[in-house]
């Protein structure tokens, strides 16, 4: 067990959060504060809020952002950033506006950027940390400045600015290097030249042509082959394939989407994932999307495999009833994934409170799960 707690007497030499030492029970870093009970809430909002503090997340649930976390300090730790992996939405970097905080917001971008995990930052400049905004302007505005966010490129085009010297020609050379890789692996095609624009602004320099040889994307026509790779178990392949039958429907169907989104939330197979947040992005901008379009946008291999795939395959005559039985059986693997998390955490413990606990769990489980099967038969 561990402890956080935030000092009330302000002070350079005073650090704002006081947290337990780390304990053989205990390691702060290889927890994330409020994980469990944002889990859920992240999935259903299609995103998830990293914070700093404790505080900070207790006063984003108070404005109703219930899908907060934080780390509890300004390090991101490699285990930590797992956690956020895990849950398979864009995270959204809410710390603090002070040196402290923008440096910590550019060293997880530097990390999540590495790890391919979708983020943005909160722009919050000039304002305080998420918990004195609710204590000093209310819920609304907490909410509003929750919405705005910017890339992590136009962030680091302010941040790296002033923490460097772009009167020195080296160090205006590295500036611009290091933006303009992160606008290359981030923006999309179109958002592109009006950034680097901004940078040349900044910089005198023309970062929009890259020194590598550009690569040929193939055209679905023109497959790529995938990587040889162990097959998937017979449950998880059974799960893959009505994650694809959902993303079909998906293609052509809005409403299909916000339907997902909002009753799963999540996909299961990193490339269903990946190509879900591109068809997410595109009905944010659209009511309706040209799948070659979306083809020529997407970057990773994997997912531009799978589209093809999926652009290759026939769409039932019946494509409601065919996304409807496909997101019956998604959420019947979701089901039985909780229904075996729960014997296995009944099997760890030796607490015969917490045994009956989780055996009302299972049993409100099980039931869930025989209900959607009849209504599915039905």
């Amino acid at each position: 067990m561990g402890y956080t707690a935030r000092t009330l007497t302000a002070g350079a030499d005073i650090p704002k959060y006081v947290n337990t030492p780390a304990t053989p029970l205990y390691t702060k870093g290889d927890l994330v504060f409020n994980y469990h009970r944002a889990k859920p809430a992240a999935r259903k909002a299609g995103r998830v809020i990293l914070a700093e503090g404790a505080m900070d997340v207790i006063g984003l649930s108070k404005a109703g952002i219930r899908e907060a976390v934080a780390n509890l300090g300004t390090a991101c730790t490699d285990t930590q950033l797992e956690l956020l992996r895990q849950l398979q939405v864009p995270v959204h970097v809410f710390y603090d506006s002070d040196a402290a905080g923008r440096k910590a917001a550019y060293q997880f971008g530097k990390k999540a950027m590495a790890a391919g995990i979708p983020f943005v930052v909160v722009s919050a400049r000039g304002l305080k940390d998420p918990d004195e905004i609710f204590q000093e302007k209310g819920a609304e505005f907490l909410q509003e400045t929750v919405e705005r966010t910017i890339s992590f490129p136009e962030f680091l085009l302010d941040y790296l600015a002033e923490t460097g010297n772009l009167e020195n020609y080296e160090e205006k050379l590295r500036y611009g290097e290091e933006v303009s890789e992160a606008a290359w692996k981030l923006l999309k095609d179109f958002e592109q030249p009006a950034f680097f624009q901004k940078l040349r602004d900044k910089t005198g320099f023309d970062f929009s042509v890259r020194k590598q040889v550009p690569t040929v994307r193939s055209r679905p026509s023109q497959r790529r082959k995938e990587k040889a790779r162990p097959p998937l178990p017979a449950v998880r392949q059974g799960r893959k394939r009505a994650e694809e039958a959902v993303l079909q429907v998906m293609l052509s169907s809005r409403s299909a989407a916000s339907r997902y989104r909002e009753e799963v939330g999540f996909f299961d197979d990193p490339a269903c994932h990946i190509l879900s947040l591109y068809i997410y992005d595109a009905y944010r901008r659209q009511e309706s999307l040209d799948p070659q379009s979306l083809f020529d946008r997407i970057e990773e291999e994997e997912a531009q495999g799978l589209l093809a795939d999926l652009m290759d395959r026939q769409l039932p005559e019946n494509a409601q009833a065919f996304f409807d039985d496909s997101l019956g059986a998604v959420k019947d693997h979701v089901l039985g994934q909780e229904i075996d998390s729960v014997n296995k955490r009944i099997q760890e413990t030796d607490d015969l409170e917490e045994k009956s606990r989780l055996a009302q769990e299972k049993m409100a489980l099980v039931i869930a799960r025989h209900q959607a099967r009849n209504r599915k038969e039905g």
